[in-house]
């Protein structure tokens, strides 16, 4: 049997970014334009092509705005998940706050397409130490699943598991699943999504890919549109959001070709699999072996460690 790894889509547009709420108030959503829909669709085309299931994390006001969207996601037999509502870090949160906010999330989902979510990721993977508090207030709100934490110094904290594992709360369990990371000196370094899959040579993420036990992949529709309009956004947040773009569909495709996906919550829901790195198709690896020699030099920063 091959790899079967996790695939994750948060359904965000590209005005929904943490530390620009300045440039961007949620008061002015409303009248920014948005391809989500389309490129949704487009996502959801390709995931029927190659059969794959993958996990949705709505956004409350994505699900408000755009309830077909969410609807026909759920129609074709992908998991709902929520997101939370405004695109709020939970550790600028009180407890009351997040809570409310959970609440918001699904009841936007459940009108939009009748799926109580019962897995979450939250914006900016913002479950830190200081509010552990969080998995309590998600398993009080009936979740069972999460992928929020992050085993990374500068976005999450090193204590963190590497690997999926249990949080146990008072009002019981919340099965974890972090991002996903590799080993690289003293640190981690993530590969499987956003920026850093753009950023990474593709056959180095391949290679990630093929080798770990389970991985979690995740991306954005905003990761697949071809421009976005004009804004006041930080620069560092148009360079995370913009950079390399056009990589990401051909590498997509590849994925979906080379590898098995399922949800976060058949994941956990199905037994292990018995270990086994699939073969690379050979008009993959010739596209993988012109990847590698277009950035070589990255050898040496960028080849996954050993975990």
């Amino acid at each position: 049997m091959a790899l079967r790894h996790v695939l994750t889509i948060d359904l965000e547009d590209w005005f929904h970014v943490c530390g620009a709420e300045r440039d961007l108030p949620v008061s002015t959503w409303d009248e920014l334009p948005s391809q989500l829909p389309e490129t949704t669709a487009r996502i959801l085309d390709l995931l029927d092509e190659h059969d794959t299931k993958a996990t949705f994390f709505v956004l409350g006001y994505v699900a408000r705005r755009f309830p077909e969207t969410v609807a026909a996601a759920a129609a074709r037999g992908h998991e709902i998940a929520s997101h939370g509502y405004a695109h709020q870090r939970v550790y600028e949160m009180t407890p009351r706050q997040f809570a409310d906010d959970l609440r918001r999330s699904v009841l936007a989902i459940e009108e939009a397409c009748g799926v109580t979510p019962r897995s979450f990721r939250a914006p900016e993977w913002s479950i830190r130490p200081s509010c552990d508090w969080a998995f309590e207030v998600l398993a009080e709100q009936g979740f069972t699943y999460d992928s929020s934490i992050v085993p990374l110094t500068w976005l999450g904290s090193r204590s963190f598991p590497a690997l999926p594992y249990d949080v146990e709360t008072p009002a019981g369990t919340i099965r974890e699943f972090p991002l996903s990371t590799e080993r690289a000196f003293h640190e981690r370094v993530p590969y499987s999504g956003g920026l850093p899959l753009r950023l990474h040579p593709e056959w180095s993420v391949f290679e990630f890919l093929r080798r770990s036990e389970t991985c979690m992949v995740y991306t954005h529709p905003s990761d697949f549109e071809d421009a976005h309009p004009a804004s006041r956004m930080p620069l560092n947040r148009k360079f995370v959001q913009r950079f390399r773009r056009d990589c990401v569909l051909p590498r997509f495709r590849r994925m979906l070709h080379c590898f098995e996906f399922v949800t976060l919550a058949d994941h956990f829901q199905r037994p292990r699999q018995n270990r086994e790195l699939p073969p690379v198709p050979d008009d993959v690896r010739r596209a993988l072996r012109r990847s590698f020699l277009a950035s070589a030099p990255w050898w040496y920063v960028a080849a996954p460690a050993a975990a």
